[in-house]
């Protein structure tokens, strides 16, 4: 199998961005962690780490695209379609319909809601695509709350 030059770069720079990334965290979890000895895990708690990260992962791309489906509607948008992994929510009809996400290239998810005007088209677009950036973490912090309150 041949790669041609401008794939072979692309993956060099997943690559790249993939150990800074792991650099980082590494180096952020040794500053944060000084004279803390951490016990040592069995490995079932470590294999199930594998999975609680799979779902994370999956549960963050919902919120984020969730968030543009809010910032949508909130500017007048109607809403289209929601992806997340292999889920999928469309709007037929004038219904909503589930189906399983087929497509690979829209794994990592989309949220697609459409103006029914063309009023302030520029501004409305900003925060819709906003949303996503916006919303996750606002919602990220609510789950938070929901799981560690000390009330619960």
């Amino acid at each position: 199998m041949k790669i041609n030059k401008e794939t072979g770069l692309k993956v060099v720079g997943i690559l790249v961005m993939v150990g800074a990334g792991m650099l980082v965290g590494y180096s952020a979890a040794r500053f944060f962690a000084q004279g803390q000895a951490a016990a040592p895990l069995p490995w079932e708690q470590k294999l199930a780490v594998v999975p609680i990260f799979v779902v994370a992962i999956f549960i963050g791309l919902a919120l984020h695209e969730l968030g543009h489906v809010i910032a949508g509607l909130m500017v007048g948008f109607k809403f289209r379609m929601y992806i997340v992994g292999p889920l999928m929510i469309e709007r037929e009809e004038g219904r909503l319909r589930f189906k399983w996400n087929r497509n690979l290239n829209l794994f990592g998810g989309m949220a697609l809601c459409l103006p029914q005007d063309a009023w302030q088209l520029a501004r409305r677009f900003i925060w819709f695509a906003s949303g996503g950036a916006t919303g996750q973490p606002a919602l990220d912090r609510l789950g938070h709350g929901a799981v560690f309150s000390p009330e619960w």
